[in-house]
């Protein structure tokens, strides 16, 4: 008897209803991206660098970022920077974002042959929510690696060379992908032999080594080493118990789980050239992914190392529910559907972009000139003062590293006559609510905390 194949008419109704579902769930996660002050904490070094300012300041320099990564993530969000105020350049970097996921992704489904829309439908699903919902390096260097991965599996010597660049802006979005090369050139000694493994080593060397001196040139080496080299190896771990009381189902579900289905699967990757790659990246990388993880500030998006096996074993899935039975496209969309569901009303998600507190927060901008700090958002002030402050989490950072700093260095990039700090909602009091006069009071502006007091009259 014949293997199944996808019945014509179940297989277009499982394809829309699908596809409607991922829609939906992405559109709930561009909504929701406004609303977290991360994103606009990592697209304020983005701005920095337009207007000709260093993301990678020095310790005594400033202002500081949160920026320990690589140059790559923030290029890519340089359209941003066109926008002509906060809201708008929020909500660009939310579609930047997720283009930047998207289109990796449907090419690497695509480097294998034929492209099944089923596949695409359960990576987007099973990739984590705070992918579509966080602008973070890991999301540029994921997507640069995954493009490497199938410019390599094309085979040819001019595919070998863009493999190489694409991983060199991969490793120059965030260090920890390094190791990257070593899958992929385990793979090529695998598949075709010691010479085309050595020569893609040295390419992957020479645009490496070429793109570091270009960003040396540009942002200085002292700045540049301290913030992507000594800052991030002084960062501590974080308590285990606590990390795990957090953390533990996304630990388990994009580390563990993976690693055990991989052994479990081995026969089956084996078969599969472009699934195999996938695989010997994730393991590769997962022993970095997980040192990452348990550092102070690591979080799902440090496990992105197993992002390299989804597209493979989404494949491998809906082919072998191609042979199983006809209901095999409906059974998936009505996961897909699920998930979404699920997903979306997890992760607050909402059909409404969420621009309710930078809306209000750009209004506190412009009613405070030079007098607001706002230590989650500096790109509300960077629009109203024309001026960059310290992020907190930069602040929060240098700390965590062991680093102090002199009230003289942090004053210099504060506002000039700081008299009101505010918080979000959601933001994480830190630094400066212990720097507070005991006479600030505080109110209630809608989203916004607000800590504000008198200045003292200036002496004659």
């Amino acid at each position: 008897m014949p293997a199944p194949r996808f019945n014509s008419r179940a297989s277009h109704t499982g394809l829309i209803l699908g596809a409607l579902g991922v829609a939906a769930y992405l559109w709930s996660m561009l909504c929701a991206f406004p609303s977290h002050s991360w994103n606009a904490v990592r697209l304020a070094p983005t701005f920095m660098m337009h207007a000709g300012q260093t993301p990678y300041p020095t310790l005594a320099e400033g202002p500081l970022t949160t920026w320990i990564y690589g140059p790559v993530a923030l290029f890519l969000q340089w359209p941003a920077t066109f926008a002509g105020d906060a809201v708008t350049a929020v909500l660009a970097a939310a579609v930047i974002n997720c283009a930047v996921l998207l289109l990796p992704l449907v090419i690497a489904l695509r480097s294998e042959g034929k492209l099944r829309p089923f596949a695409l439908l359960v990576v987007i699903v099973f990739l984590p929510s705070s992918c579509w919902q966080f602008w973070q390096s890991d999301n540029a260097a994921f997507a640069l690696g995954l493009l490497a991965n199938a410019a390599l599996f094309a085979g040819s010597a001019r595919a070998a060379m863009l493999a190489a660049l694409l991983t060199a802006l991969a490793v120059w979005s965030k260090q920890t992908e390094l190791p990257l090369v070593l899958a992929q050139a385990g793979w090529l000694l695998w598949m075709r032999g010691r010479g085309p493994a050595l020569r893609y080593v040295a390419m992957c060397a020479g645009f490496g080594l070429g793109l570091g001196a270009l960003f040396i040139l540009w942002f200085g080496l002292e700045g540049f080493w301290f913030n992507l080299v000594t800052l991030p190896g002084r960062i501590p771990f974080a308590p285990l118990t606590g990390k795990l009381h957090d953390l533990t189902p996304a630990f388990l579900a994009y580390g563990l789980l993976p690693l055990l289905l991989v052994w479990r699967f081995r026969r089956t990757i084996r078969q599969s050239p472009a699934f195999a790659l996938g695989a010997l990246s994730f393991a590769t990388l997962l022993p970095f992914a997980v040192i990452s993880f348990f550092k102070v500030g690591g979080s799902v998006n440090s496990l992105h190392s197993t992002f390299y096996l989804l597209p493979g074993a989404a494949l491998a899935l809906t082919a072998w529910l191609d042979k199983k039975t006809y209901a095999a496209p409906l059974f998936i969309a009505a996961t897909v559907v699920a998930m979404s569901l699920v997903k979306a009303d997890h992760y607050r998600g909402t059909f409404r972009p969420q621009t309710q507190a930078l809306k209000q927060g750009a209004y506190l901008a412009a009613s405070f000139p030079c007098s607001i700090y706002i230590p989650w958002n500096p790109l509300l002030t960077a629009f109203s003062d024309h001026r960059f402050y310290h992020a907190e989490d930069g602040l929060s950072t240098r700390l965590a590293a062991g680093y102090a700093f002199t009230p003289a260095s942090l004053r210099a990039h504060l506002p000039e006559r700081l008299s009101v700090v505010a918080y979000s909602r959601d933001d994480p009091p830190g630094f400066m609510t212990g720097l507070l006069p005991a006479r600030a009071r505080h109110d209630r502006f809608g989203e916004w905390d607000l800590y504000s007091w008198e200045l003292a009259p200036s002496k004659p």
